[in-house]
């Protein structure tokens, strides 16, 4: 989805009106794509700590 006031690049489409209390310069929106792949990530990450943890707990 554009309108006048986004410009979409291959990563992000930044948004030429800020909203309001936005504080930096431009606001950057991250594509679904990004996100997920990033959330995708992070679950499998805690995945792997969680099984460390325990593992620790039933050596103990």
């Amino acid at each position: 989805m554009t309108d006048k006031n986004t410009y979409t690049s291959k990563r992000s489409r930044i948004r030429k009106n800020i909203p309001p209390g936005q504080v930096a310069g431009i606001a950057i929106i991250n594509t679904e794509e990004w996100y997920y792949g990033e959330m995708f990530r992070l679950l499998k990450e805690l995945s792997r700590v969680l099984s460390l943890l325990e593992k620790i707990g039933y050596e103990k």
